[in-house]
């Protein structure tokens, strides 16, 4: 999927924009919605490459008023698969199952015209979808509205507001927010400062793969910073941020290193090598 970044969003990412099958088994057993075995017909044929299909089978359904498919028909022509490419149709489809109340296309059309992608930017109507889905609980969409109130974005300049909807966010296992969530609590922007809560928020992001985050959770392990202090677990940190690029770790792991034996030096490593990312709640 692809991204979208800027100056000011931090990898602001779309929402998953296809249903997985792990929904649409929890969507059949609490609806039991009658259409379930086409639309998941779809999806697997989605799964596949099939894309071809996957338009053949949604396309009725979408025609039908089902803002499932109306939202992954947006999908197939955002990303020209199976048809060709158009902005025009992805935003047709997306306002179509935004106004049935579906919270992806909602945050995919605010995205739009947010960023001017297809359409020309519309800056009230993009924080009019993007409320909407915030609203439904999504956090990409709750990401973007703290941002906005961070910056004074095309909204009022508010850092209460900005603290609010990216804590949601970072409750939803979205790391960008879990990092801005960590530095709002170091800093004191519209909250308290809180040493230990910004060491929870940074560790949560770390544990997901984020290096920014991985960093910083490794120079409060040095310090003890709101954290237990941890040299071990800090290289640990500082290794796999650097492995991941982050400029700042590979100066700070030499500089660790070096206050460090040959043997804690060894058991960070092994900690390194053995480390795998947790995956954001559903």
């Amino acid at each position: 999927m692809r991204e979208i970044s800027g100056p000011i969003f931090d990898v602001i990412r779309r929402t998953s924009m296809v249903f997985a099958t792990g929904f649409l088994a929890a969507f059949v057993i609490l609806h039991s919605f009658p259409a379930f075995a086409d639309f998941s017909a779809g999806w697997r044929a989605y799964q596949q490459g099939d894309f071809a299909t996957a338009l053949k089978i949604w396309q009725p359904l979408a025609d039908k008023g089902d803002a499932r498919a109306q939202l992954n028909l947006g999908v197939l022509y955002d990303e020209g698969r199976g048809v060709a490419q158009d902005a025009n149709n992805a935003i047709k489809w997306w306002t179509l199952a935004a106004e049935n109340g579906n919270g992806e296309a909602q945050h995919n059309l605010g995205m739009m015209y947010l960023t001017g992608r297809g359409v020309p930017p519309d800056y009230k109507l993009a924080v009019k979808w993007l409320e909407r889905a915030a609203l439904q609980g999504i956090g990409r969409s709750q990401y973007s509205l703290g941002k906005m109130h961070g910056e004074g974005l095309w909204v009022k300049k508010d850092q209460r507001q900005a603290f609010e909807w990216i804590k949601k966010a970072a409750q939803k296992g979205i790391y960008q927010a879990q990092y801005n969530l960590g530095k709002m609590y170091r800093d004191g922007a519209g909250v308290e400062k809180n040493h230990e809560a910004a060491a929870y928020w940074f560790l949560m992001a770390a544990q997901q793969g984020y290096a920014k985050a991985q960093n910083h959770i490794a120079t409060r392990l040095v310090r003890g910073d709101g954290i237990k202090q941890d040299k071990i677990e800090a290289l640990k940190w500082l290794i796999l941020a650097s492995k991941a690029g982050y400029d700042n770790a590979e100066h700070n792991r030499q500089i660790l290193s070096r206050r460090m034996s040959v043997k804690e030096q060894e058991q960070a490593e092994d900690l390194a090598r053995k480390w795998k990312p947790q995956q954001a709640p559903q």
